[in-house]
């Protein structure tokens, strides 16, 4: 006698429902359950499905379910497992059964919902109230909602009002295909989560989301002083309305996302004594937008991409202050745009790129935006451009672009631990520019500079440091006109890598942290670049 036919002979037996006693014979994660009367007959089929599920999961998940939900094509019920204690559930509406299956399970464990699990069979389920697994502003179960690993569960809005579709602390949601009805819907965000207590998981593992353009995808958010971890596998987010996700980072929160997809702004807002660490691998990222919710020079924020995809322009810095280091690995750059730009205005950067691909730039690679007005270290490192084939000269994987169309910033670029590359271009002004700033202890043993555009008009340059303005290059070496390649001879050079007298080559190096500076003196040009290289032996003492 099959498994099936030996519950409902035990409940034919004692005249009722099956309260204890019979087990049906596999893993103890799915003992017996209470079968209420009067359900379609389907759901022998329902509960043999599940019992195949339970031995997949069982052994990779905590799957062991407080509550089955299932629907037919006129109610939804919710069949408690034997253990728990719960009543059996059924309403017409999918949402409010669901939000009474969450409260049972929340009350029935005083408050704690410790591993509360409910499994959402395949199909679909229309909303237009939130589902909420966050049962209140101070009270958060740890109530999690699985789907159907086979065919994934549909959570299907049809609502109009501004409000989320989840909201949820710690816990797991796996198995869903959370979508918008139609875009005459109204709706805030896909799923909300929160975390009020340390030392917390919430996780989100093969989950589908389709905004149709009328509300963003996920946001997570903790108190202050709370530490956890924000986890998102196997999620892909289609036409969220401003955002795929807003990370709220406000103390040691730590993200890890893998093989995510993403279709808008990812968003990384920073509030105070933030040390969090973000690792993204195997994720196609759009745009990245790291902004500051509160003042406070003492921040730091950790973010580590491998061998992800970046489509758009991929860094931008939304008045953050403080220390930002990320590192990118065996990434690939494509666009549609003449580059990837990154804005480093105010920011402490410490950027590394290693084996990096980019492609379809009709420039460069990577544009390093407005002045740096922080000490910044770019390293670029088995890196390669295929961008504008047919000009060679723009093939770079990184430059730093003009300020004010003068200024090229303080900050330096370190092309396997070799080169730094800045830029000039003139906008008829004279004085002193900041070309790059290197730190003590670095080495410079050449300084070479490429004419990329004609000067218009007369102009002088020195390339030097402020004690010795055109000790590096002077500018009776420099070429002004485009495809002028200079300071490649030794003789070329300034006194501070060539010894005139003796004729031998020199290198510099200085205790202090220094800059190389463009003196301009003479300027009747409206136009002209000049691209500058330096090549060093030394980065740190």
């Amino acid at each position: 006698m099959g498994w099936l036919k030996r519950v409902l002979f035990c409940s034919f037996v004692i005249g009722g429902l099956v309260m204890g006693g019979c087990r049906p014979p596999f893993g103890s994660a799915w003992d017996s359950w209470v079968i209420p009367p009067n359900l379609p007959p389907e759901i022998s089929n329902t509960l043999n499905d599940l019992r195949n599920i339970a031995k997949e999961e069982t052994s990779q998940t905590f799957f062991s379910p407080d509550y089955i939900i299932y629907k037919d094509t006129q109610k939804i019920y919710a069949i408690p497992s034997q253990e728990s204690g719960l009543p059996y559930l059924e309403d017409t509406d999918d949402d409010a059964l669901i939000n009474r299956a969450i409260v049972e399970i929340y009350n029935n464990k005083n408050n704690l919902a410790v591993n509360g699990i409910i499994f959402l069979k395949g199909g679909s389920y229309y909303i237009d109230d939130t589902i909420r697994l966050k049962i209140n502003s101070s009270d958060i179960a740890n109530i999690s909602i699985i789907g159907s690993p086979v065919n994934y569960s549909q959570l299907i809005w049809v609502g109009n009002s501004s409000v989320n579709m989840i909201e949820m602390g710690e816990g797991v949601l796996k198995n869903l295909y959370i979508k918008v009805n139609a875009s005459e819907n109204t709706v805030s965000q896909a799923i909300s989560c929160f975390m009020n207590s340390s030392l917390v998981t919430i996780k989100l593992e093969n989950i589908i989301i389709d905004m149709q353009n009328v509300g963003d995808g996920i946001s997570f958010d903790a108190d202050t002083d709370q530490s956890g971890d924000f986890i998102l596998k196997n999620v892909k987010i289609f036409n969220p309305k401003t955002f795929s996700f807003d990370v709220n980072l406000s103390y040691r929160q730590n993200v890890y996302f893998q093989d995510c997809y993403f279709e808008d702004d990812c968003i990384f807002s920073i509030g105070d004594f933030n040390e969090s660490i973000c690792s993204i691998k195997n994720s196609r990222m759009s745009k990245i937008k790291i902004a500051e919710t509160t003042t406070s020079s003492g921040r730091k924020l950790y973010l580590n991409f491998e061998n992800c995809f970046f489509p758009t322009d991929f860094i931008s810095f939304n008045n953050y202050e403080g220390k930002l280091y990320i590192n990118f690995s065996r990434c690939f750059f494509h666009g549609t745009t003449d580059f990837h730009t990154i804005d480093l205005t105010g920011v402490i950067a410490y950027l590394n790129f290693v084996d990096c691909f980019f492609d379809n730039l009709s420039n460069y690679g990577i544009k390093f935006d407005n002045s740096l007005s922080q000490m910044s270290i770019i390293r670029i490192k088995n890196c390669f451009n295929f961008s504008d084939e047919n000009n060679p000269v723009y093939r770079d994987v990184g430059r730093f672009a003009p300020y004010s169309n003068s200024y090229a910033g303080n900050g330096v670029i370190i092309y396997d631990d070799k080169f730094a590359f800045s830029r000039y271009i003139t906008d008829g002004s004279t004085g002193t520019f900041d070309l790059c700033r290197l730190p003590a202890g670095t080495k410079v043993k050449r300084v070479v500079t490429f004419c990329e555009e004609t000067f218009d008009g007369s102009i002088t340059i020195d390339i030097g440091i402020s004690s010795d303005t055109d000790g590096f290059l002077p500018n009776s070496s420099i070429g002004k006109n485009e495809g002028d390649f200079s300071g490649g001879e030794d003789d070329e050079l300034g006194a501070l890598l060539w010894d005139g007298t003796n004729s031998h080559k020199r290198e510099y190096i200085n205790g202090d942290e220094y800059v190389i500076q463009a003196t301009v003196g003479t300027n009747d040009a409206s136009s002209g670049s000049l691209a500058v290289l330096i090549e060093f032996d030394k980065l740190y003492k």
